[in-house]
């Protein structure tokens, strides 16, 4: 089996990582003769952290998509232990936690690995949140309905369960600090708050869209169907789509701009008509009108 992220890959059975690695050599694009793809097992997994008795003489792989698995090892009891130099968070990053964040994500990948998405249940009681910095003037939108708020003061903004597809999916508040159970009680309390339990739900549920699986096994690189005139085009403001969700349009600095052809009636007199949902006569006597 040979899995791909973004800039590594992991083949099974091990031993086989030295030709895999041999077959890639053509692409190095270096001037002096360097292994393309190396052997980083002993860093990400050193031997030292190896637990005492563990039946395991190389990393296992555990993996739910692209950016998103773990290198652990079984101890003599046959649980799981998480390298902390191998268990990666993608999609979780900005949240916060109340311990320390590596211990966290190592503990959480143990839990994944025992229990499945059933592991989600050990996390419904903690209130996701993410830590917000008053760092701009275009945030002070976000902040009207708390009263004065000193510049460059953090808030906690509690993640709410999804609504409608334009309701906001955070609600800022005076700080709290994740390690006060006390206050996180009285946050979970509050109307549609999100747990934890939820995002890990949600990250042990996702897939990678970009493949799918026969029933041998190998990956099938999937297609994707756009109709042309489906393509809305957007500049480089587009990363504020998401981003104003949470924060709000004014917290990102306006919606991302839109651009349109500069000839409407470019393409066919039957294309233009059924995108402007006017008639080919239409069309025709506007073309005529746009060359007088």
């Amino acid at each position: 089996m040979l899995y791909c992220d973004t800039d590594s890959a992991f083949v099974t059975p091990s031993g086989l990582s030295a030709d895999v690695g041999a077959a890639f050599f053509g692409l190095n694009p270096h001037e002096e003769e360097t292994s393309f793809l190396k052997d980083e097992a002993l860093d990400k997994a050193p031997k030292e952290e190896y637990p005492k008795g563990s039946p395991d003489h190389s990393p296992r792989f555990y993996g739910l998509s692209a950016k998103r698995y773990c290198l652990f090892v079984r101890d003599r009891f046959g649980r799981p232990h998480v390298f902390r130099r191998a268990a990666f968070d993608h999609g979780l990053g900005s949240y916060q936690v109340g311990t320390g964040r590596e211990e966290w994500v190592v503990h959480l990948w143990e839990r994944i690995i025992e229990k499945g998405e059933a592991a989600s249940e050990d996390y419904h009681g903690v209130p996701a949140t993410t830590e917000f910095f008053l760092s701009t003037p275009n945030l002070l939108p976000r902040i009207r309905r708390l009263g004065d708020i000193r510049p460059f003061t953090f808030l906690t903004a509690r993640l709410v369960e999804p609504g409608g597809p334009d309701e906001m999916r955070s609600e800022l508040v005076a700080y709290v600090d994740p390690k006060d159970s006390t206050a996180q009680a009285e946050l979970m309390a509050m109307p549609r708050q999100r747990s934890w339990g939820s995002v890990v739900e949600e990250f042990v549920r996702h897939s990678d869209w970009k493949y799918n699986f026969d029933s041998a096994g190998p990956a099938i690189r999937r297609n994707v169907l756009v109709r042309k005139e489906n393509l809305v085009r957007l500049g480089k403001e587009a990363n504020r789509i998401e981003a104003a969700r949470v924060l709000g349009q004014s917290a990102v600095g306006g919606r991302a701009k839109r651009y349109v052809d500069s000839d409407p009636f470019k393409g066919s007199a039957t294309e233009v008509a059924r995108r402007l949902g006017v008639s080919r006569r239409t069309v025709y006597s506007r073309r005529k009108a746009a060359r007088s």
